[in-house]
């Protein structure tokens, strides 16, 4: 009895989203539009889309997603990082809802997202960039030679392969002593130092 009041209320404090039902193993279930009430744990919600998109929609976001991979192109051969990252972000949106099974999908999709770590890698170099250009290394000599070559860095006598450390606890490491220059790796990128003009 308990247990028939207990499925009353629980059918009826449901009511106002689907109709409930009991199937051949005596469990209940609700059900509306066709879909299992995903609180019974018996069987998954299936999410269908109110709205399928026409295919006439699908041409125009895929028409969409292909102008914005040009736009993109463009901007990574004018190296403008952002511009392409936005490019392909914008792009990957117009194909959210297309799947991979129509045809050409697949390739654009993975086009913009090659394209996109393209972009983010240039971001990432030009950060690096301009992160170096504010450290100030200064060169200020150079003795250069086959073998145990060295230079004064940031009024510090180095060797190749030794890590000095920069402003604001930057890290840098000496990969290359030239006549006219050193060559450090900063952030995993080769920034050049130049030797500064006698005084």
């Amino acid at each position: 009895m308990k247990a028939a009041i207990a499925i009353v209320i629980f059918a009826t404090s449901a009511s106002v989203w689907a109709e409930a039902k009991q199937d051949d193993d005596g469990k209940f279930h609700f059900v509306r539009d066709g879909r299992r009430d995903p609180f019974t744990f018996s069987l998954p919600a299936k999410i269908v889309d109110p709205r399928p998109i026409q295919t006439e929609d699908l041409d125009q976001k895929e028409q969409n997603a292909n102008n914005l991979l040009t736009r993109a192109e463009d901007a990574v051969m004018d190296l403008r990082a952002a511009d392409c990252i936005d490019a392909c972000d914008h792009a990957l949106a117009q194909l959210r809802h297309i799947s991979d099974e129509r045809p050409g999908i697949a390739a654009l999709r993975q086009n913009l997202q090659s394209l996109r770590k393209v972009g983010e890698a240039m971001h990432a170099r030009a950060d690096a960039a301009a992160a170096y250009q504010r450290l100030n290394v200064s060169v200020t000599g150079v003795v250069s030679r086959p073998r145990k070559a060295q230079a004064i860095v940031n009024g510090v006598v180095v060797r190749e392969g030794q890590t000095l450390t920069a402003a604001g606890n930057e890290l840098l490491v000496i990969e290359k002593i030239s006549p006219d220059q050193v060559v450090v790796n900063f952030r995993g990128y080769r920034m050049a130092a130049p030797l500064s003009a006698a005084e």
